[in-house]
């Protein structure tokens, strides 16, 4: 085992940390906390409801970091690098740190396009996340619950007329453009 308090120091969260992790865990190290935090409390909010789709996902966590994070004072470096693409914003770090909360237990991910927390991610969320994060945690939780069930393409209209940077290379821009989805 290694020991919650090395871990949780090396991520960003102070030595008083008391979260057992088990030695598969050190992949996480390599995570930036603000990362990690965005992706797990956008999994914990609307009690936990599971987000479905890789789509979904990102342009919720697009929308948790434009919208919430940065207007809370995050900073570029620990921030998601999302660049324009074939569906709008793509960020392909945000793969890789799926991957690795996923090989570390955090959470669950069925045919990599549907997740949801596992019952260690959200103990590490309460005990750790939570704590740090309140009010991050209760904006996240009011963008869930007005995105999170959104039709998707409503979802992408909203992305795409609130951040039309990120839809310049949209493959199906003009098409979600014209929809009368709200």
């Amino acid at each position: 085992m290694i020991g919650g308090t090395l871990w949780a120091a090396k991520l960003g969260y102070g030595r008083h940390t008391n979260y057992k992790i088990e030695a598969h865990d050190h992949c996480c190290i390599r995570m930036g906390m603000k990362k990690i935090d965005l992706a797990l409390l956008l999994l914990y909010a609307d009690r936990q409801r599971p987000i479905d789709g890789n789509t979904r996902f990102e342009k919720l966590l697009f929308l948790a970091q434009e919208e919430i994070s940065k207007k809370k004072g995050g900073s570029r470096e620990t921030a998601f690098d999302f660049e324009p693409d074939r569906f709008g914003p793509l960020s392909v770090e945000l793969y890789d740190q799926l991957h690795y909360l996923a090989m570390s237990g955090m959470i669950s991910s069925q045919e990599q396009k549907n997740y949801s927390l596992t019952t260690r991610g959200k103990q590490f969320v309460e005990r750790v996340v939570l704590p740090r994060n309140a009010e991050m945690a209760g904006a996240i939780e009011r963008l869930k619950e007005k995105f999170g069930t959104m039709d998707l393409t409503a979802l992408l209209k909203y992305v795409y007329t609130n951040y039309p940077e990120f839809a310049v290379k949209s493959e199906i821009r003009d098409r979600i453009m014209m929809t009368n989805a709200h």
